[in-house]
């Protein structure tokens, strides 16, 4: 789970039980399974989330809320090290939050905040840091997707603090203004930059959008964005980030396109993200794409609502439609199947994965050590 500062503002992301519902698309090719493969088992009870994987040797970045807490684990549940690196100390990050962490190159991790990028060994002791001069371009903290490490490459979704002003004036900006960002892991020079694609419901519509960093995955040299607004994946050649292709997601007719905040709207933002649907993930499982949208709240409920400020009846709204997925499994770009689990699942990487089984309600089973439970589709 994720901290948006908006979420964390309104409380957004509360945990909602999934409902089960039929399948809303029928498909005449066969439709994979969801298929429970592996867990990780930590005996330590609390608010954990999922930072990063590291594949080659199947260990875990995790970051514990409520002691502020990052650790790596192995495979095993094992912690290997734990460090607090909030509070003052050597080897502190000097903040009292961070945008994001991941495993980087040459054994290290990489952790970034809103001012600069801390890297450590994998004992969590400083080796250097590095004051950045761009801007994220987020409202997450703590596994924001505004940055991203990829071995020798980081991406940015950022901008330049000089261009701060036009960023916050020009009305084209979203389809002139190169946000996305290739850089060199080490320098942090760019290598290579791309605006937001012309034919992206954000382009299309311009406005103030609150959800713009995209949601990605490398695979096989081709980066595969997703806008958490707009149904469509991007697919760029890596590290080049020269499009070549978009696959059109074709979410049905329950799909809610999000409106525009215009400036000045100071509130407006969040109460159109509740009247829309929203990409939070996807993943590649076995050749098969999965995709996971966010329900909207009915827009006549939303429009009911008070607008001077963000209150109980907006929570209340927000717990009953938000934070619940319908799923979408394509192959080759062509959607198979669309419809419901009662599950939430999440994805790190190419990890597809959820803190409750099948068939369990969330905090109906009484537990004493905090499990991950990895899924596939097969």
């Amino acid at each position: 789970m994720r901290k948006s500062i908006l979420f964390v503002l309104v409380l957004f992301f509360t945990e909602a039980c999934g409902e089960k519902e039929q399948a809303v698309y029928q498909a005449e090719a066969f439709v994979p399974q969801l298929v429970l493969k592996d867990s990780l088992v930590i005996d330590r009870l609390t608010e954990l989330s999922l930072l990063d994987v590291k594949s080659t040797t199947m260990e875990y970045l995790l970051y514990d809320w409520n002691t502020r807490e990052i650790m790596r684990v192995d495979s095993e549940g094992e912690v290997l090290a734990i460090a607090d690196l909030v509070s003052d100390g050597k080897n502190s990050f000097r903040r009292s939050y961070f945008i994001n962490a991941n495993y980087g190159a040459n054994d290290e991790i990489v952790i970034q905040t809103d001012q600069a990028i801390f890297r450590y060994d994998f004992d969590f002791n400083l080796k250097e840091n590095q004051n950045t001069d761009y801007q994220l371009v987020t409202r997450r903290v703590g596994g924001s997707r505004s940055f991203q490490t990829f071995g020798d490459f980081i991406f940015t979704f950022s901008y330049k603090p000089k261009d701060s002003e036009s960023y916050q004036t020009v009305d084209d900006l979203l389809s002139s203004y190169p946000l996305l960002n290739i850089r060199d892991a080490k320098s942090l020079e760019i290598i290579n930059q791309s605006t937001i694609p012309a034919s992206s419901q954000m382009v299309k519509s311009p406005g103030i959008y609150y959800q713009l960093d995209p949601i990605l995955h490398l695979k096989d040299d081709l980066l595969y964005a997703l806008f958490p607004n707009s149904p469509e994946i991007y697919i760029y050649k890596f590290p080049e980030l020269k499009l070549i292709n978009q696959w059109d997601l074709n979410p049905g007719e329950t799909y809610q396109q999000i409106e525009p905040a215009m400036k000045g709207e100071d509130l407006a933002g969040f109460f159109h993200s509740l009247a829309a649907s929203e990409y939070q993930y996807f993943v590649f499982s076995n050749g098969y794409l999965l995709t996971m949208l966010e329900d909207a709240a009915p827009k006549a409920d939303v429009d009911a609502l008070p607008k001077e400020m963000i209150g109980d009846e907006f929570i209340a709204l927000s717990q009953r439609y938000k934070n619940k997925y319908s799923y979408q499994v394509y192959n080759e770009g062509k959607k198979l199947w669309q419809g419901r689990w009662d599950i939430r699942l999440e994805s790190v990487r190419d990890l597809l994965y959820a803190t409750e089984k099948v068939g369990i309600i969330p905090g109906e089973v009484e537990r004493d050590v905090q499990t991950f439970y990895f899924y596939e589709l097969k």
